[in-house]
């Protein structure tokens, strides 16, 4: 038997996923001269091309005739990850060009509502919002003491939080609740949270939990002594800035569209209440920062559909912008006003709560205990997608970059198919180039 054990405080030895807040306003301000070089021939997958002009024509045809949907045109040709647009006024058209990549595709649903977002400044967002009873069960069971000296004491102490902690309320604004969007974001959030306490592993990332402990365990040998302690971090999916373009005659790309982790400290009332706590937890700042969609997309398929709404969202809002329909005289009415979903679905009022813990031995000459560190987090997903004239960069590379883009693509245009493939530019040509 360990000879000292310490008794655990309120906030302590727990790890708790709460997601909570759900309208999160921290606008960044975008510079597209930040943004890293990328080269196009180096992204995943096929390259594939949309008419919205066709696309359009189809599905009405069909909801008309009373015929099912195609899976084509439901999962937009597969397109994963796009890459921005360009028009042809030949054709009266917008042609969308992206990815087919080893990622799950967009939606015809998804499509329909981000083009009737950008019309609009609501951006989309969720949260999984503790109960106020609940925080105050779960301060009754962390204020006891409690004897941790093994792998069941812990686990029994995890399944009395879990207990106390109760469901979770579903929030959900700017888009429907049973959208196939409010699904993406509420349990890609879930996941990202499931990652950050260690209960989902996904190689190369750690949990935030591991790291903590980590740190103080450090710290301890280093001559430090510090106490359990309740430290509250908000994680929350966000834009590391606003969106970046390059543009040529009539063609968009996205140059720079990243998802990113935030943080911030979180500090709970004696009657339950969470708030803003201001100040730095780097250890949670550590953690936020070695999380991305890149390394977690393959495994974590929840968190690729987030940053392909993301880049859809942040293509139409620039659609919108430079009235790229309007130019053509494309009516997209029918996407954004008569178009009924076809994944609709009600999503849970609540999602059960998490808990995890983690404990390790520290044992010198003198003292010879456990100690445990731990955490509370909390979070969601902000979807402010501001696209900005000044973020849209316009030049002789830029046109040296794209037009070969639009070139291929209105040469390889069929004359009745609403996609078609064309083939990466050139090996050497890059956005940050521009």
């Amino acid at each position: 038997m360990f000879a000292r054990q310490r008794r655990l405080n309120a906030l302590g030895l727990v790890l708790l996923t709460w997601a909570a807040f759900a309208c999160l306003h921290f606008g960044m301000q975008g510079c597209f001269l930040a943004a890293p070089d990328v080269e196009l021939t180096e992204l995943p997958g096929e390259r594939r091309c949309l008419s919205l002009r066709v696309l359009i024509e189809h599905v009405r045809e069909a909801v008309e005739s009373g015929q099912p949907i195609s899976e084509e045109a439901l999962n937009l040709a597969g397109i994963g990850r796009l890459e921005g647009y360009y028009t042809d006024s030949e054709n009266s058209d917008i042609v969308l060009v992206g990815r087919c990549e080893d990622r799950p595709p967009l939606h015809l649903d998804d499509l329909s509502l981000a083009l009737a977002l950008a019309q609009y400044t609501n951006d989309p967002f969720c949260s999984l919002d503790p109960r106020q009873e609940s925080i105050l069960r779960i301060q009754q069971v962390l204020s006891e003491e409690v004897a941790i000296d093994n792998h069941d004491s812990l686990s029994h102490f995890v399944d009395r939080l879990q207990q106390a902690i109760g469901p979770q309320d579903v929030v959900v604004g700017g888009v429907s609740k049973s959208s196939r969007w409010s699904r993406i974001m509420i349990f890609a959030d879930y996941e990202m949270k499931r990652i950050s306490q260690g209960l989902r592993d996904v190689d190369g990332v750690r949990s935030h939990l591991e790291m903590s402990l980590t740190n103080s365990m450090n710290r301890i040998a280093e001559g430090d002594t510090p106490e359990s302690e309740g430290k509250m971090s908000r994680f929350w999916f966000h834009l590391a800035e606003d969106p970046t373009f390059l543009e040529s005659e009539g063609i968009l790309f996205l140059r720079n569209c990243e998802v990113v982790v935030l943080t911030e400290r979180q500090c709970a009332t004696a009657d339950g209440r969470l708030f803003d706590g201001g100040g730095d937890d780097k250890c949670a700042q550590a953690w936020a920062k070695q999380f991305s969609i890149d390394r977690v997309a393959e495994d974590v398929p929840e968190c690729a559909q987030l940053e392909a709404l993301y880049r859809l969202l942040a293509v139409a809002r620039a659609m919108e912008l430079k009235g790229a329909a309007q130019q053509v005289g494309l009516d997209l009415s029918f996407l954004t006003d008569q178009y009924q979903s076809q994944s609709d679905r009600p999503l849970p009022n609540s999602l059960p709560g998490l808990a995890n813990a983690a404990s390790d031995q520290y044992v010198d000459d003198s003292e010879n205990y456990i100690y445990t560190q731990a955490a509370i987090v909390c979070g969601g997903v902000s979807m402010e997608t501001n696209v900005r004239l000044e973020n849209i960069l316009r030049s002789e590379k830029t046109g040296a970059l794209l037009e070969p883009v639009r070139r291929l693509a209105m040469r390889l245009r069929p004359a009745f198919e609403f996609w078609w493939m064309a083939n990466p530019i050139p090996n050497g040509s890059r956005l940050g180039d521009a």
